[in-house]
C-alpha cells in the first residue's frame, strides 16, 4: 500500500558562520589597510566559504563540560540582615563528599569562581544574568573534600580593585571600621572570615587579591606557588602567568587544610602544571618550632609610608628567634620594580587564549557580550583600567607587555639567589592600613589612587610564582596589620610552617595582655 502521508519538509539549518559579504571585507580590509577591489573581495568571500563548512563541523562537536558532582538549588539573594556588610552576594546550599579533610568546614567563593546552576556576576552588571553550567575543578575539590559551599561573595569589578567600593553591589566594609576599605578584589571572602561567618573562602589573585583584604581584615591567605592550584573552570581576564586561586581562612591550620584539598595536577586541563607535581601534607609540616630557619626581613619591603605597620612586622620577625630562627636583614633592589613589572601584564592581556588545556567557552562569551552591549555601566576605576590597556595596545601594540614578560624571569632569579641562603622572607603585606572608603565628592584622582592600592609587595610575587602568604600580626590604632611570607616556588610548607609560629607567637602574646 502506498503511503500518502505527507512529510514535512526539511528545516534549513542555519549555519554557525554565515559567509562573509563583500561589505564585511570591505570593512576589514579598510580597517587593516589592505588596498582590495570588490572583485578581489568577491572572489575571497567564495573562497572563504569553503572555511566556513570547516568551522560549521567544529560547531557540530559537542561541547565538553567540567563535570557537576553534587546536587544544588538555584539558591537566593541574601537578607538584608544577614548581609549587614554586603560582603554576600548570594546564598546557596552545596554538600559535598560525606567524609573528606574539610568535612565540617563551611565554605564562601568569590563571585568569579564558577558553580554550575548558581548565578556569577563578577561584582559587575555586565553579566547580570549569567548562570555557569559547570563547576571549577576547586570547587570540586572542595566538595570532594567534604567541604560545604554556602555561599558566592561580592567582589570588586571584574577583580580589578584593590579596594572594596566598585562592585556593581555597593561598598563592602571593613569588619573593624565601616568608614574603611576592606581590601579587594576578594573582599567578601574577607569580611566573612573575620566575621567568623564562614571557616574558609576560596579566591583568585592576579595582583594582590586574596592576601589584600585579608591583610586589611586580619585573617589568612596564600596565593600558592605557579602551577600547584588548578585555575581549570575560570575565565581569567589576565595573562594566566600572573593569575592564582587560593584559600582564605581565619587559621593558618585551616589554610594548610584547605590548600592540601585544592592543589594538585589536573590532568593536563590546567597548561600552568607539571604532570610531575607532587603536593605534600602540608598540616604535618606545620612544626613547633623553627629550629635553624634562616629568615630574611626584606629591606626593600619596607618603604616607611606608615611606620606603625612596618614597625608591627619588624616586631613579629624579630620574635621567630625565640623559636630557634636565624632572623637577618636582606637585600633585593629589583623587588622596587615589581609593581612596575607586573602593571603591562596584569591590564594588557585581557584575553589569555592561545595556550593548551581547558577553555571556559560560556564564561567567556557572556563577558565579551556584556562588554559590548552594556560597557557603560562599568565602575569609573574599571572604565578608567580597560581604556590605559586599550590605549596601549593600540598606540603601543603591547610594546611594554612584552617587555614586562622579558623581565618576569628576571625579577624571578633576583629572589631566587637570595632564597638559596634563606628559607623565607618576610616583608608587610600592605605598607599602609586599612584607607577610608571614598565618598560621592571624592574625585576621579582620588578613586584611582584608592583602587591602585596594590602594593609592591603583592604584585611581584605574581609575576614570579613565589608562594605568599600573609598573617595578621597585631593591629595599630585598632586596625589590622599582615606579616607577609615568602618562599622558594614549591615550598609552600615553609610559608605555612612559618606563618604557624607567627600566629602561636601572637596569640601567646595577646593572652598575657
Amino acid at each position: 500500500m502506498a503511503d500518502n502521508t505527507t512529510k514535512p519538509p526539511a528545516l534549513k539549518r542555519i549555519p554557525a558562520v554565515q559567509k562573509p559579504t563583500v561589505d564585511q571585507l570591505k570593512t576589514l580590509s579598510e580597517k587593516l589597510g589592505l588596498q582590495t577591489t570588490d572583485d578581489e573581495l568577491k572572489e575571497y568571500s567564495d573562497v572563504m566559504e569553503t572555511y566556513c563548512e570547516v568551522y560549521q563541523s567544529v560547531n557540530d562537536l559537542p561541547t565538553p563540560h567540567l563535570p557537576t558532582k553534587y546536587p544544588r538549588t538555584y539558591g537566593r539573594a541574601p537578607t538584608k540582615e544577614e548581609n549587614l556588610y554586603n560582603a554576600w552576594c548570594w546564598k546557596v546550599e552545596i554538600k559535598g563528599a560525606p567524609e573528606g579533610i574539610l568535612k565540617g568546614k563551611t565554605v564562601a567563593i568569590k563571585d568569579e569562581i564558577c558553580i554550575s546552576g548558581v548565578p556569577m556576576r563578577s561584582g559587575s552588571q555586565m553579566i547580570d544574568h549569567f548562570v555557569p553550567p559547570e563547576d571549577t575543578t576547586c570547587v570540586t575539590r572542595v566538595l570532594d573534600a567534604g567541604g560545604r559551599i554556602i555561599g558566592k561573595t561580592t567582589q570588586e569589578e571584574y577583580g580589578l580593585s584593590a579596594s572594596s567600593f566598585t562592585s556593581a553591589r555597593g561598598p563592602v566594609s571593613n569588619p573593624y571600621d565601616p568608614t574603611r576599605s576592606a581590601g579587594g578584589s576578594s573582599t567578601g571572602n574577607a569580611v566573612l572570615l573575620a566575621k567568623k561567618e564562614v571557616d574558609i573562602a576560596l579566591g583568585m589573585d592576579a595582583g594582590g587579591s586574596v592576601r589584600i583584604p585579608a591583610s586589611l581584615c586580619g585573617v589568612v591567605s596564600i596565593k600558592p606557588s605557579y602551577g600547584l592550584v588548578p585555575n581549570t573552570g575560570h575565565h581569567n581576564g589576565c595573562d594566566n602567568s600572573i593569575c592564582y586561586t587560593g584559600p582564605m581562612t581565619q587559621t593558618v591550620r585551616d589554610c594548610a587544610i584547605a590548600l592540601q584539598a585544592i592543589a594538585g595536577y589536573d590532568g593536563g586541563l590546567d597548561p600552568t602544571q607539571s604532570p610531575s607535581l607532587q603536593v605534600p601534607d602540608y598540616v604535618s609540616m606545620l612544626g613547633t618550632d623553627l629550629q635553624d630557619f634562616k629568615i630574611g626581613i626584606l629591606k626593600e619591603g619596607f618603604v616607611g609610608r606608615d611606620q606603625d605597620v612596618d614597625d608591627l612586622v619588624r616586631e613579629a620577625a624579630m620574635k621567630l628567634k625565640t623559636v630557634g630562627a636565624i632572623v637577618e636583614d636582606v637585600s633585593i633592589p629589583m623587588h622596587e620594580e615589581g609593581e612596575n613589572i607586573w602593571l603591562p601584564m596584569m591590564f594588557e592581556c585581557d584575553d589569555n587564549l592561545g595556550h593548551r588545556g581547558y577553555y571556559a567557552i560560556e564564561n567567556r562569551e557572556t563577558v565579551l557580550d556584556g562588554f559590548h552591549s552594556r560597557s557603560n555601566t562599568l565602575d569609573t576605576f574599571a572604565k578608567v583600567m580597560i581604556l590605559w590597556a586599550n590605549y596601549q595596545k593600540t598606540y603601543y601594540r603591547m610594546k611594554y607587555y612584552m617587555k614586562s614578560k622579558n623581565w618576569q624571569i628576571e625579577l624571578q632569579h633576583a629572589y631566587d639567589k637570595v632564597l638559596e641562603k634563606y628559607d623565607v622572607l618576610v616583608m608587610p603585606t600592605m605598607h599602609y592600613r586599612p584607607p577610608k572608603l571614598p565618598t560621592v565628592e571624592s574625585s576621579v584622582a582620588e578613586v584611582c589612587e584608592l583602587g591602585m592600592m596594590w602594593g609592591n609587595n603583592c604584585c611581584a610575587f605574581n609575576v614570579t610564582g613565589h608562594p605568599a602568604l600573609t598573617i595578621n600580626v597585631g593591629f595599630t590604632d585598632g586596625l589590622p596589620c599582615g606579616m607577609q611570607i615568602v618562599a622558594k616556588i614549591n615550598d609552600d610548607a615553609a610559608c605555612l610552617r612559618v606563618g604557624h609560629i607567627v600566629e602561636k607567637i601572637r596569640d601567646q602574646t595577646m593572652e598575657r595582655h
